[in-house]
């Protein structure tokens, strides 16, 4: 936040934009890029000014994870009539389980960041509601914004539905029903920060992962580094080259690129083998202005849906 000092100085410390440790600025100009920030969408463009609109709209946003609420804030901002409806019971979205390990403390003052400028912008929320078509359509809003996220993807395999196979995201915010040796099944940023919070509460894990290495998607490199470091801390197993193909009798069946099938034992399984775009919204509402950011479009890192809803924002 480069207003940091200034709202120091005017006892506003609660709307300062808290740094969240992810890097991306630096992993943006190691890369050759224009820095950028994961949470500030006016980095690099600080001359820029958030200008009131031309004609007030109402707008209404599905979905209150990083994305949307960075739409409604700045929405609101320019002056816009701002609603947002969230299906849980608190904003977020995946914010709430990544903010779980205890590293991982930087995300939950990004979200009171948030919850702070929704109630000094008195922006409406209204949680549990996911909203339907046919309410959508009573609302009639000017613009629709849809930033419902993703949801973890989960593989048609014999015995995925077996009661000890979890998903990272809800273990993360509820760990009372895992077992003791634990599975991770994939190996990327989720899986590896899950095997990490699991190790932390006692817990022997084992992370399986399809590729050759674990953490293989692009990311800062002095966060893989921290990543990796925690892993073999904790002396968390890896078994990559392996696919999971069936869950049964308390064991994790493998089989690797050379075609061997190994099994492992464990008393609980969690997935983290990625995420979906999560938008049931039919294509053809009749709303005048439709869009759609974030992981409704396409699951990729905080950056991109708190740039896509500043930027939604500023052109309506």
């Amino acid at each position: 936040d480069p207003e940091w000092a200034n709202k120091v100085k005017e006892n506003r410390e609660e709307e300062i934009v808290p740094c969240i440790g992810c890097n991306e600025c630096m992993f943006s100009i190691l890369a050759g890029n224009p820095v950028s920030c994961g949470v500030n969408p006016q980095c690099g463009r600080e001359g820029e000014k958030i200008e009131k609109a031309d004609i007030k709209k109402s707008v209404l946003i599905i979905g209150a994870g990083p994305g949307g609420l960075e739409t409604a804030i700045t929405a609101a901002k320019r002056g816009h009539e701002v609603t947002s409806w969230e299906k849980g019971q608190a904003i977020g979205g995946n914010l709430i389980p990544a903010s779980a390990p205890n590293f991982k403390n930087d995300l939950k003052r990004l979200i009171k960041y948030y919850d702070n400028q929704l109630k000094k912008l008195n922006i409406n929320i209204v949680f549990n509601k996911e909203g339907n078509d046919e309410e959508i359509l009573i609302e009639n809003p000017d613009v629709l914004v849809i930033s419902t996220g993703s949801e973890p993807i989960i593989p048609k395999i014999d015995g995925i539905r077996s009661e000890n196979v979890h998903l990272a995201t809800d273990i993360l915010v509820d760990d009372s029903k895992i077992g003791e040796n634990i599975i991770v099944a994939g190996g990327g940023f989720v899986g590896c920060e899950t095997a990490v919070y699991l190790s932390g509460k006692g817990k022997k894990v084992t992370i399986v992962e399809m590729k050759d290495s674990i953490l293989a998607e692009p990311m800062a490199l002095n966060n893989m580094i921290a990543l990796r470091t925690m892993i073999a801390k904790n002396k968390i197993e890896i078994i990559t080259g392996s696919k999971l193909t069936e869950i049964k009798d308390n064991k994790a069946i493998l089989i690797n690129s050379n075609g061997e099938v190994r099994e492992v034992k464990c008393d609980s399984l969690v997935l983290a083998l990625g995420f979906k775009s999560l938008q049931k919204l039919k294509d053809n509402l009749k709303v005048k202005d439709i869009r759609i950011i974030g992981d409704a479009t396409s699951p990729r890192r905080i950056k991109h849906a708190v740039a896509e809803g500043f930027q939604l924002a500023i052109e309506i």
